[in-house]
Order: C-alpha cells, then structure tokens, then sequence
C-alpha cells in the first residue's frame, strides 16, 4: 500500500493527517518533511512544502518544522514575510525608527 499525500503510513495500516509543522508527500511513513525557516505551517495534512505558510511581516520563524511563528522581531528591525530571525541585517534595519507590530 503506498500512502496518499497529506496523510503517513505506519506499517501500512495506520494512516493519519500529516502533523502541524510538516508535510507529508506521497508515500510518506514516518519521515515527515519539516516546513523550512522562514515558514511555519498550524493546520495538518500538507503534501507540499509550498503549502508551509510563509512567516508574516513583523514576526520570524527561525526553525524547522514550527507551528506557529517563533515571535516578534526585536525592536530597531522590520521583518519582511518570511524572516527566520528575530533580528535581521542590512536593508532590513530602521535607523532611529522603532518598528513592531502590536
């Protein structure tokens, strides 16, 4: 039996919705693939990693496999959609300017 995507296999019987965090192409068992840094993915039963949700503006998702974005960006830097740091560099840094999402 090979496994559908969205869902994992176990032993080919157990067949459950990929987990919060991931996402489970076709014929996935228990190696589900982490959503990269920079995404994040709340719901279950992903097939695709374009399907991970890109990290919003203002906050950052700096591991693998999160399920919600890991926090804010520290005050003095704007993060752009997609950021995997709380503090990032060059063009992303406001001089003299506080910017953080309430």
């Amino acid at each position: 039996m090979v496994c559908l995507h969205f869902r994992f296999c176990i032993h080919g019987d157990l067949v459950a919705p990929c987990p919060e965090g991931h996402f489970c192409p076709e014929g996935t068992s228990v190696d589900w693939q982490p959503c990269p840094p920079g995404t994040y993915n709340n719901g279950t039963g992903l097939w695709l990693v374009d399907q991970c949700i890109t990290c919003t503006g203002g906050h950052f998702c700096d591991s693998y496999g999160a399920s919600v974005p890991a926090g804010l960006c520290v005050a003095g830097h704007y993060c752009e959609y997609g950021m995997d740091r709380a503090d990032p560099t060059g063009n992303d840094t406001c001089a003299g300017t506080i910017v953080q999402p309430r």
